[in-house]
């Protein structure tokens, strides 16, 4: 349907004049095989179809333009997209034209407009996506990857992330709750961990000591927490895989041997 809406755009026309593509399509590109090569550009590359698609794969590798293309500012800006053409068409006599894209703009606007005032970004990501990846994907480190992956996607009509942990364990303030700001991945010893860094507001550092223990129980089977002030109001949180003990070491030969023994 929007392509139709598109082509219609196209022919109608505009103070004597016909809406034509903005550039010249790329060579090689055939418009009748690409329909959604228009003209626009990210980088160097035009964007056709398959272009649209690899754009999309290297935003979500690299991060870049999260606070464009949030759910929330896609859904206005079709909206907006939208109701503007319809405008444009009942302005200019065409109502196969304005119709449908009042009939469907203004609600689609409406909605992402609601979505924006209910929209929580996702924390800053510190790591590349590419590093540490094979470190990342091992079963063991599952807890955090997901930790991971639900703190650097966009949430809506929650006041802050890990909302409902940070219930559970009792570092809530329904007034001034804490918010995650960024977040980083670290290896440790070979193994795997991951740095937040919170702002406490109403949640002061002495209670999020006091759950130091659970902290690291709470997010993963053989993790640590580790709690340090960074600043007024901040605090990193780090949650690291377990170091046995030089003892711990020690004891499990012991008890081998006496096993043997008896």
């Amino acid at each position: 349907m929007l392509l139709h809406l598109i082509e219609q755009l196209a022919e109608f026309p505009l103070q004597g004049r016909q809406i034509q593509p903005p550039v010249t399509p790329a060579a090689g590109v055939d418009l009748a095989q690409e329909p959604l090569a228009v003209g626009l550009k990210f980088g160097d590359q035009l964007l056709t179809a398959r272009g649209w698609r690899a754009v999309g794969h290297r935003m979500q590798e690299d991060g870049s333009m999260q606070a464009l293309l949030s759910p929330g500012s896609l859904v206005t800006v079709a909206g907006m997209a939208l109701s503007v053409i319809g405008w444009v068409g009942y302005a200019t006599g065409n109502p196969n034209l304005s119709l449908p894209t009042i009939f469907y703009g203004i609600p689609i606007l409406l909605g992402g407009l609601a979505l924006k005032s209910s929209e929580l970004a996702p924390a800053e990501r510190l790591t590349p996506p590419a590093q540490l990846r094979a470190l990342r994907d091992l079963p063991q480190n599952e807890p955090l990857r997901k930790l991971l992956a639900d703190v650097t996607r966009w949430r809506y009509g929650q006041k802050a992330h890990l909302e409902s942990s940070l219930e559970v364990l009792k570092l809530w303030d329904e007034e001034a709750p804490p918010q995650l700001l960024a977040i980083e991945e670290l290896q440790v010893d070979g193994g795997y961990g991951l740095r937040m860094r919170f702002a406490v507001a109403g949640v002061p550092l002495e209670r999020w000591q006091s759950q130091q223990e659970r902290l690291g129980r709470f997010f993963g089977k053989g993790m640590r927490a580790d709690i340090q002030s960074v600043g007024k109001g901040l605090l990193d949180l780090s949650l690291l895989p377990e170091v046995p003990s030089p003892a711990t070491d020690a004891e499990a030969p012991a008890s081998a041997a006496a096993d043997l023994a008896a």
